[in-house]
């Protein structure tokens, strides 16, 4: 009796182990899954849109190859700095009840490869700035989209004009689809319209000199105050 007393404690025991186990696990991701954007696998969430982890390590590792430089968090920045500002320049557009069509996009493709010498020169050029050649469409439609976008707010005035009233509303946009950046891969400024380095970037060097990684499409200095005007491809 004494021997099965024991046992039935001894399982007894170890069952509420295991129920504690159990909920300490579920507890941790619970808080793990309630950090920061981190529905899982995302790199950051703007409104319903969501850029998943995949999807910017694939670009940067395209990019990166290309260039001939290590993934670092300096790429992976510059490259969630375009996805995160894409979504919000087509949420502003789809606001202002804009549409830019997939024929004005490849008409604007041509007339710049035209213009730099080609389809290879234009994607050469693009990589320089976090594009890799599968986002080129895309990277041309949130050209366009922005040039729209401008104008209807600001229409007849001067390309300053325009981009304060831009940087105005996309910031506005910004805060409205609440724009989160995972902390693995820093922070979201809303001023810049850029991602922030994470806590333990301690001013990571340029990969390379000549990389051009940092002219980022739309980049704005803190103190231009325009809210990240796009040069064309």
């Amino acid at each position: 009796m004494g021997l099965g007393r024991d046992g039935v404690v001894g399982r007894t025991t170890r069952g509420r182990r295991r129920v504690l186990v159990v909920a300490a696990v579920l507890a941790v991701g619970g808080l793990v899954a309630g950090c920061g954007p981190e529905r899982a696998g995302s790199a950051a969430i703007v409104g319903d849109a969501r850029i998943t982890d995949m999807q910017l390590s694939d670009q940067v590792n395209v990019v990166t190859a290309a260039l001939g430089i290590p993934v670092s968090a300096k790429a992976n920045q510059v490259v969630l700095d375009r996805l995160i500002r894409a979504e919000l320049y087509t949420a502003l557009a789809g606001k202002l009840g804009i549409d830019v069509t997939d024929g004005e996009v490849q008409k604007f493709i041509n007339e710049t490869e035209a213009q730099v010498g080609g389809r290879q020169a234009l994607i050469d050029q693009l990589l320089q700035s976090g594009v890799p050649e599968s986002e080129v469409f895309g990277f041309a439609r949130t050209f366009l989209q922005q040039r729209a976008i401008a104008e209807r707010l600001a229409p007849g005035t001067s390309p300053e004009e325009q981009g304060r009233a831009l940087g105005a509303a996309v910031t506005l946009i910004s805060s409205e689809l609440d724009t989160q950046v995972s902390p693995r891969f820093g922070t979201w400024e809303p001023e810049t319209l850029s991602v922030g380095a994470p806590p333990n970037d301690l001013s990571e060097p340029l990969p390379t000199a000549e990389s051009g990684l940092l002219q980022v499409p739309g980049q704005v200095s803190p103190n231009a105050g325009q809210g990240g005007t796009q040069q064309a491809p």
